[in-house]
């Protein structure tokens, strides 16, 4: 056991001899670096360790890369020197040209673990400005924001990382939906729209452009009462769209009083409706634009045709039993009360409605 003990302080004391001296051989594989860096590393050398790191002539700049990036990971995880580790990593994606890409698979798992992501995020804060590409910069700052939004959960570093991510491409995605959420917050529509706008213009896919267009649709029409602006952007950009914008398109119509284009939006959505308590709802909608429309003979069809699809569904029959008596026609009123009573469950009503249709009937004979 002793001699094993002697052994090793023999091969520190030497190794801190040779780096002293700067005699150490060349470092011709990464075995022999590694050996004599877990020396130093076991008695806690870190100055010297840096040093014969730095100092020695590399045959194979492979070997060199990963005693640097050794090198590195000490500083993070040994000697907590933070601000030194970030120095150390520069000079590593300086020096081996690498990207961001080269650097999360060849760099950061060997430096970090999982479960840091508070230094991770300073290292990145640091590192970020070394990168060649301007591409790489940016895919670092979105791995800041990921970090801020969804690790660290910290709103003071979020919004100006995020106004760093936005400065450097102006049409990030991921940007310009953080953007958009806050200015919504903030209830700064105008501005939401703009990044809308954006948004679709810069999307590659079909689906996030749909819903985007929705929404921009969504907001003119709902936030900034402009119907005509919704109907230009569902007609440019939602035609195709798999999602429904019937709603948006028959509120804008209402609001604009353009009943035809109520009409005609409800007629394309009940094609595509099958459920019959549905249909009747939908029918009786149709049947109170047509009465809007002072048109009381396809309001009538409409009530009717609601009633139809759900006899117990009694709001047509009031409706049409209210045009009845404007119009004075009580022989179709009539009608209308004798259908309610095999509807009704409360004997009582069913009493009113029989005594009612009796009066009508009697005053209708006389």
């Amino acid at each position: 056991m002793s001699s094993t003990v002697d052994s090793s302080q023999k091969s520190i004391e030497t190794l801190l001899k040779e780096i002293t001296a700067r005699s150490f051989l060349n470092a011709e594989d990464l075995k022999s670096v590694q050996a004599k860096m877990s020396i130093l590393k076991d008695y806690e050398c870190w100055e010297p360790l840096k040093d014969f790191v730095k100092g020695s002539k590399y045959v194979d700049r492979e070997v060199e890369f990963h005693a640097r990036v050794e090198v590195a990971g000490t500083q993070l995880q040994f000697v907590v020197d933070v601000e030194s580790a970030i120095e150390t990593l520069k000079a590593i994606i300086i020096d081996f040209g690498l990207s961001f890409k080269d650097y999360e698979s060849k760099v950061s798992h060997y430096v970090l673990s999982m479960d840091q992501p508070k230094l991770e995020a300073h290292v990145y804060e640091g590192i970020n400005s070394s990168f060649a590409l301007k591409s790489c910069q940016i895919k670092c700052i979105e791995r800041l924001c990921f970090l801020y939004e969804k690790k660290i959960y910290s709103n003071n570093s979020l919004y100006p990382t995020y106004e760093q991510l936005i400065k450097l491409d102006p049409k990030n995605i991921k940007a310009l939906r953080f953007f958009k959420m806050v200015s919504a917050q903030e209830g700064d529509w105008n501005k939401v729209t703009e990044i809308l706008e954006n948004l679709i213009n810069e999307s590659k896919d079909p689906g996030h452009r749909y819903r985007d267009s929705q929404e921009l649709a969504a907001v003119f029409l709902y936030q900034l009462s402009k119907p005509k602006k919704s109907l230009k952007i569902v007609s440019k950009y939602c035609l195709d769209s798999p999602l429904d914008t019937s709603a948006i398109e028959f509120d804008a119509y209402n609001c604009l009083s353009d009943y035809q284009g109520c009409i005609r939006v409800l007629n394309k959505f009940m094609s595509s409706v099958s459920d019959k308590k549905v249909l009747s709802v939908l029918h009786l909608r149709k049947g109170d634009i047509y009465e809007q429309m002072s048109d009381l003979k396809n309001a009538i069809l409409s009530f009717e045709k609601s009633y139809e699809m759900d006899t117990s569904f009694l709001e047509p029959i009031e409706r049409m039993a209210r045009i009845c008596t404007k119009n004075k026609d009580w022989k179709f009123l009539l009608g209308l009360l004798e259908k309610i009573p095999q509807h009704l469950s409360n004997n009582n009503l069913i009493s009113q409605v029989n005594i009612a249709t009796k009066r009508l009937n009697d005053c209708i004979r006389s």
